[in-house]
């Protein structure tokens, strides 16, 4: 009896498993987003159809149709992938480091990110000014969809709001300054945090910061440091604005170290696990 029952729901497996496949093809680039919109709505149709055939077999026709809204509940979740191929690389660009809390010597090194198309060009007077292109593919446009979605939905926070709550928790506040940075359309990501957290510091105990400091990384709520992207790049901004010390947080140590080497940059650099022991290395630079 239990036998029977189970082969009535293979075709809510087989679906299930149609659908591994296409995610499958999907993520490694055997199909394009198009492609795969058009599979996944030709999987519909072979359920309705089934469903059709199997109508004198309620439960067979019950799985048919647990097996249709499946696919239509993916197709829903899926449906931004199916215009995402026109991007194909993400060019980083040269962003001028920042000083957001007027004298405090403490400056952000930003990278400015556009996507393009295949025929798409970046245009700019200073070739150097692009600092690297990564080819995108399907696995990053998906894991982007899901992190949109997730963002809309609450499920995940948004980075640049994670990082104003995680500066007001850990400073119990922010200046007018640094609220107004983080309400402009083009702050993404959250390795300002650390940056900020360490201007508000400066200006709230009148330390009299005379060395200009470039700084990346993101922090949490308690302070702590925490690791980013693009270290090479952000040191490669660092050196090309003058820059002789550098605050990273301690995990992109290495990394950035090896960049340092690599491009004979007369840096110093220094890592960090917190936003304190930030703040005594400016002090101890000063000193």
């Amino acid at each position: 009896m239990l036998k029977g029952t189970a082969r009535h729901f293979i075709p809510l497996f087989g679906t299930y498993l149609m659908y591994l496949n296409l995610l499958y093809l999907y993520l490694f680039d055997y199909i394009t987003g198009i492609l795969y919109g058009i599979l996944l709505i030709t999987l519909i149709m072979l359920n309705v159809i089934f469903l059709g055939l199997s109508v004198n077999v309620k439960s067979v026709n019950r799985s048919f149709v647990l097996a249709s809204i499946f696919v239509f509940l993916i197709l829903l979740y899926e449906y931004p992938l199916f215009f995402s191929d026109r991007s194909k690389t993400k060019n980083y660009l040269y962003i001028p480091t920042e000083e957001i809390v007027s004298n405090t010597n403490v400056y952000i090194i930003s990278i400015g990110t556009v996507e393009l198309s295949e025929k798409g060009k970046v245009f700019m007077e200073d070739e150097s000014n692009l600092l690297k292109v990564i080819s995108i593919n399907n696995f990053h446009r998906y894991t982007s969809k899901n992190r949109l979605l997730f963002e809309y939905f609450h499920i995940w926070k948004n980075q640049d709001i994670e990082m104003a709550e995680n500066l007001e928790h850990y400073k119990n506040g922010t200046n007018t300054q640094i609220m107004e940075y983080l309400s402009r359309n083009d702050v993404t990501g959250a390795s300002a945090g650390l940056a900020l957290a360490i201007s508000s510091l400066i200006k709230d105990s009148d330390l009299n910061n005379l060395i200009p400091v470039a700084v990346t990384g993101a922090i949490d709520d308690k302070g702590n440091v925490l690791e980013i992207g693009l270290v090479r790049e952000k040191i490669i901004i660092a050196a090309r604005d003058g820059h002789t010390h550098v605050i990273i947080p301690k995990g992109n140590l290495k990394e950035a170290q090896k960049a340092k080497e690599e491009l004979g940059l007369s840096l110093t650099i220094y890592g960090v696990t917190s936003v304190e022991e930030a703040v005594n290395i400016i002090k101890k630079w000063n000193n």
